[in-house]
């Protein structure tokens, strides 16, 4: 007997999921995230790390390989080599894409000295 199948391609490439571990974190934290959607990797992936004043702390830049699981690495440190302060900071991961660019949503990490 026939049967159908049916397959649904993402054509717009997404984040599909953004993750620090640990969280808190004392001496570092990967933000693990996967890129969804799309034929081609994204170009000029940026993660920027907030106080919750909203000052910018840190960016980091990450150029994946593949759609599909990726990570950042942070240290727990400020743009300019200095250690943040014990306290909750805000993150956003931004990339080009096929499409344009496309922004993530806000996430939270706590740091702990």
């Amino acid at each position: 007997e026939p049967y159908q199948t049916h397959v649904r391609v993402e054509q717009d490439q997404t984040i599909a999921a953004l993750y620090p571990y640990p969280n808190p974190m004392v001496e570092h934290t990967q933000f693990a995230y996967r890129v969804q959607g799309g034929t081609t990797p994204p170009r000029n992936v940026r993660l920027r790390i907030y106080t919750v004043s909203g000052r910018l702390v840190r960016e980091l830049h990450d150029s994946p390989n593949a759609v599909g699981w990726n990570q950042f690495r942070w240290n727990g440190r400020d743009a300019d080599g200095d250690r943040v302060a014990t306290g909750v900071y805000l993150y956003r991961v931004r990339m080009d894409t096929e499409n344009g660019t496309h922004e993530g949503d806000v996430g939270k990490v706590v740091v702990i000295r």
